[in-house]
Order: structure tokens, then C-alpha cells, then sequence
């Protein structure tokens, strides 16, 4: 019994990490079709930041949407045009341009527990068919994200390297 019930706990768990697309639906009003994944993390730093992304398809565009927050920062903003940059392992740079202006807000953005403390905001990127191509063939191993005073540069755990790939991979090109 306790064996049956360690595997169901870890088949459960196995399961609610694997990324999967949550929302796929008709717009009726502007007649396209709108397809988004699940938040998934690819950094969390105590003193630093804290990044889920997501794609997200709006008939035949993409977008990487990211919810970012800083466990060490009281407001921010990202300027529309700022750039969030990622360093791939084949040694190729991505870079992606944010759609509009994000002003941070304390508890603005749902990630965890310590989400209502945090002061974040979320931001969307345009991903065009060659970023997408250049994400698609290697994982991320480091980013800079810009933010309108500043920027920070993080490294990404092994884990959590894959993401963005894995993500992109439930949208098959054709």
C-alpha cells in the first residue's frame, strides 16, 4: 500500500511539472484561434529575480510571455522596446523586444506563495518563425533581461534550461 501510494504521489507530481497547453480556444470577436501553455519557471533567485515564461499563439503569431518579480526590489518597470536577451548553448544570442511598458505592483503577478510580497509584472514578446527556429535547437543557459533603470544578467540552472524549448515543441511548425 505505501509503495502504490509513493508512485501515485510521484506519477502526480511528474505530471503536474510537464508542460502542456491550457488554453485553446476560438476568440468569437476577432475570429482567431488563441492557444496558451502553462506558466513554467526558469529562475528563481532569492536576492534577485523570480521568471515564469509561457508562449502563447494568437492564430498565426507567437509570443513569449514572461511574469517577472524580484524578492529584493520594491517597483520596476520594463519599457516597451526593452530587450530580454538569451544566451543559448550553441553560443547563439536571442534577442526579444517587449510589445509595450510593464509597471511592476506588489502581488501584480501569481507565481508561488510568496507571490502576494513580490513586486512584479508581466510582459509579452513578439517571437518570430527564426528566434523561434534558434530556440527550438538549443536550451537557454543564460539571460539579461532589461528593465527600464537597470538590467541583471543570471545564469540558469541545468533543470530548468530546457523550458523554453519544451514549450515551443507543443507548437509543431509546418
Amino acid at each position: 500500500m505505501k509503495n502504490t501510494l509513493l508512485l501515485l504521489i510521484l506519477l502526480l507530481a511528474n505530471t503536474a511539472s510537464a508542460q502542456k497547453i491550457v488554453e485553446d480556444k476560438k476568440d468569437d470577436f476577432k475570429n482567431i484561434q488563441v492557444q496558451r501553455t502553462d506558466w513554467n519557471k526558469i529562475i528563481e533567485k532569492m536576492q534577485g529575480p523570480v521568471i515564469y515564461v509561457r508562449i502563447a499563439k494568437l492564430d498565426t503569431t507567437y509570443y513569449l510571455e514572461a511574469k517577472v518579480a524580484y524578492n529584493s526590489r520594491e517597483g520596476f518597470s520594463i519599457s516597451k522596446g526593452a530587450e530580454f536577451l538569451f544566451k543559448l548553448a550553441n553560443d547563439t544570442t536571442v534577442v526579444l523586444t517587449a510589445m509595450e511598458t510593464a509597471i511592476a505592483m506588489k502581488g501584480a503577478v501569481k507565481m508561488g506563495m510568496a507571490a502576494p510580497k513580490l513586486f512584479g509584472t508581466q510582459v509579452q514578446y513578439l517571437l518570430t518563425k527564426d528566434q523561434r527556429d534558434k530556440l527550438r535547437k538549443a536550451p537557454i543557459v543564460k539571460f539579461r533581461i532589461y528593465r527600464t533603470d537597470d538590467y541583471d544578467d543570471q545564469e540558469i540552472k541545468e533543470k530548468f534550461q530546457q523550458v523554453v524549448q519544451e514549450l515551443l515543441y507543443l507548437f509543431p511548425e509546418r
